[in-house]
């Protein structure tokens, strides 16, 4: 058991977390929850809770144990806001089938576990199956992943809660880490938390939170159901001055969370760059570093070499992030300068800076900080793609244009609803 903690932990810390698992697989003392994307723009908290008291619907007003899940009846009215709920955050389609159900697997206190299935008729790229953490106060969905501390309970309230459950991470995962929580309880009654890790790469930081009772921590972020998550997940990840393919105020924007060495990610790149000729001028892509620093040993120094590329121009930019991906087969720890090397200097004039860029601390603290803020948005692998904040992390291919379309008719829509 410890032996499975301890690698889960190191998974879970790295930020490379599966996308394929099932939506609660267990490994000792822990489940995980799959990421999920929620929306629930413009609609109030409020009147949702109103709604589901009078149909019946909710949870026991008071607080659950962390052993069993929270009383939750899924009649018309609780069916009805979770059907909104997912229509909203995951991409869509006409006619698709939305089904729920109650998870069996045991709830930290506060937090209610759900099931759901989506099936479209029309293109099963868009079929989905996971399971979501609801904040039993109905204001939250959780983003992320569950683990008991059964074995080492935080203590929420004392003093040293945080260095005694730092330790306890330490020692399971074997490395450095400093637990920290806030005071005041957030969703389900959880204490917001962050985790900083020691890596070899620098001091990763990653949010989570601890239950109120201090039986389980939560790795991932919240997203309060009375806002706008696609807007969120943007305003999060910090684009405002990154270079843009295409106009950068395109009605449609392209996020592209990426890894160099990743192959999924070369594979995808060139359909992107295509989709934003195709589509122009309504279409801007944007580029992100997610490395996936400790399975693949050269993507943190592309990255960073990258950053500092961008000192050039755009244009040079976009050369460099071709270049690197067609030449990604061959390139290796060992090579990786003297491959690129030549690739820069036929980019620019500025070899005095990019080397200054290459040779300070810069870049690695600008890549550290897609790290942090890819997680607050609830994203860890590559690839990964927004479309305008809908999110899109498998079948990618078979799925990004058809959304590109909706995307596209419905910021039409929009404007012409402004304009009238």
């Amino acid at each position: 058991m410890e032996n499975s903690m301890k690698r889960m932990l190191k998974v879970i810390l790295c930020r490379r977390f599966q996308k394929n698992l099932l939506p609660f697989a267990f490994f000792g003392l822990l489940f995980l929850v799959n990421p999920i994307q929620t929306s629930l723009a413009q609609r109030r908290q409020e009147p949702a809770q109103k709604s589901l008291q009078k149909s019946g619907a909710g949870v026991d007003s008071r607080r659950k144990s962390s052993s069993a899940q929270p009383d939750v009846k899924l009649d018309h009215g609780t069916t009805k806001m979770l059907t909104v709920f997912l229509n909203r955050f995951a991409p869509f389609v006409p006619r698709r089938q939305i089904e729920f159900r109650l998870g069996a697997n045991p709830s930290p206190t506060g937090f209610i576990v759900l099931r759901y299935s989506i099936t479209s008729p029309s293109n099963a790229a868009f079929n989905r199956k996971s399971a979501f953490l609801l904040s039993d106060d109905f204001s939250s969905v959780f983003i992320g992943h569950a683990m008991s501390l059964a074995d080492h309970p935080a203590d929420v309230n004392g003093v040293d809660g945080p260095k005694s459950l730092s330790a306890y991470f330490s020692k399971k995962a074997g490395g450095t880490m400093k637990v920290s929580w806030a005071k005041t309880p957030g969703p389900g009654g959880a204490f917001p938390a962050k985790i900083v890790v020691k890596s070899p790469v620098g001091d990763l930081e990653t949010p989570g939170a601890v239950s109120g009772d201090g039986k389980w921590f939560l790795f991932g972020t919240f997203f309060p159901l009375n806002r706008d998550p696609r807007r969120m997940r943007m305003r999060r990840l910090a684009l405002k001055g990154r270079v843009t393919l295409g106009p950068k105020d395109a009605p449609v924007t392209l996020v592209e969370l990426s890894d160099f060495q990743c192959p999924g990610c070369a594979d995808l790149q060139p359909k992107l760059e295509a989709l934003v000729s195709k589509y122009a001028p309504k279409l801007g892509l944007i580029r992100v570093d997610l490395p996936q620093w400790r399975v693949h040993d050269w993507a943190m120094r592309a990255a960073e070499w990258s950053r500092c590329v961008e000192g050039f121009s755009p244009g040079a930019y976009w050369n460099f992030t071709d270049a690197i991906f067609q030449r990604q087969a061959q390139i290796t720890s060992a090579n990786f300068a003297s491959t690129m090397n030549p690739i820069v200097r036929s980019l620019g004039p500025k070899m005095q800076s990019f080397e200054e860029c290459r040779n300070g601390t810069s870049a690695r603290r600008a890549v550290l900080d897609d790290l942090r803020r890819a997680a607050s948005a609830g994203i860890s692998g590559t690839p990964t793609v927004l479309v305008n904040g809908v999110l899109l992390d498998r079948d990618i291919h078979a799925a990004l244009e058809p959304l590109i379309v909706h995307e596209l008719n419905r910021q039409a829509l929009l404007l012409r609803h402004r304009n009238s």
